[in-house]
């Protein structure tokens, strides 16, 4: 028997709706398209972001995944591959080249992204930030809440201020 071991990042794709909350299924070969572009090879559909029902995982702390290398996992799930993959691409793989200098540096900005993005609602914002990077997922359902134009002003300009469209160019 062939043994199918993850190695790499595994997206947990942002289930794409519609503003009336039906499914938006045009989006999804460009969120497919994205992810590729970002070197995410597979993702877990209808797996952890919450909109769908939960499947229990093995690893899946995005802003600990250096820690889940040193402790042996060779793959990753995450709903934050969706719109940062190039940075824990370079976590995973400076970990692989011993360089835990850079990889500490790059799980610290996964940390630091995480924390804003999450400050006003993770779903609303993580569906924001694709829609800044040009894929549109649709607004998040109840029992998430939706960011309202001054909160996306606000997380865009953080998001600007600390670097992070610089940190998920595509071969960044």
């Amino acid at each position: 028997m062939k043994n199918h071991r993850i190695h790499g990042l595994v997206a947990a794709p942002h289930t794409p709706f519609h503003a009336d909350g039906s499914l938006n299924l045009a989006v999804i070969e460009k969120q497919a398209a994205h992810l590729l572009s970002t070197g995410v090879r597979r993702a877990f559909i209808g797996g952890t972001t919450g909109e769908s029902h939960s499947l229990n995982i093995l690893w899946g702390t995005d802003e600990c995944l250096l820690a889940g290398l040193a402790l042996g996992a060779r793959g990753a799930v995450g709903s934050t591959y969706n719109f940062a993959a190039p940075i824990y691409q370079r976590v995973m793989r400076a970990f692989e080249a011993n360089d835990l200098a850079t990889a500490r540096a790059e799980q610290m900005r996964s940390v630091q992204m995480i924390a804003r993005i999450a400050a006003d609602g993770y779903m609303a914002s993580a569906k924001a930030v694709m829609k800044m990077l040009g894929v549109e997922v649709g607004p998040a359902r109840l029992p998430h809440s939706n960011l309202d134009a001054a909160q996306v002003k606000s997380l865009r300009s953080d998001l600007e201020q600390m670097g992070f469209f610089e940190w998920v160019k595509p071969n960044n």
